[in-house]
């Protein structure tokens, strides 16, 4: 097996862009916001996730310009290896429960 390293690399941005674009609903919508699925390809992400009314304009350039501002951050991305309570104790949401159960 051969492993395509371009889209590796483009599927982990999008994969962190997830985490990223996450918080910055919270921010800018409010923390009742809470991810319902993704779709994350080499070319795009999709982002499912819960609110109560449809999103204005000026919402969606204040959660892109969010965004953008912790791209630009060019902050160190960092892989580990927890168990999910050591996830939540290090400040992880717990989304992953409903769908993976707390092992």
């Amino acid at each position: 097996m051969k492993i395509d390293i371009n889209r590796r690399e483009n599927i982990r941005a999008y994969h962190s862009v997830t985490h990223l674009l996450h918080e910055s609903l919270r921010r800018v919508l409010g923390t009742h916001v809470i991810q319902k699925g993704s779709l994350v390809a080499p070319d795009r992400l999709r982002f499912d996730f819960s609110h109560m009314k449809s999103i204005s304009s000026e919402e969606v350039k204040k959660i892109e310009t969010h965004v953008n501002s912790m791209i630009e951050k060019k902050s160190d991305v960092r892989t580990r290896i927890m168990t999910p309570k050591e996830a939540v104790d290090n400040g992880a949401l717990v989304l992953f429960g409903e769908k993976y159960g707390m092992r």
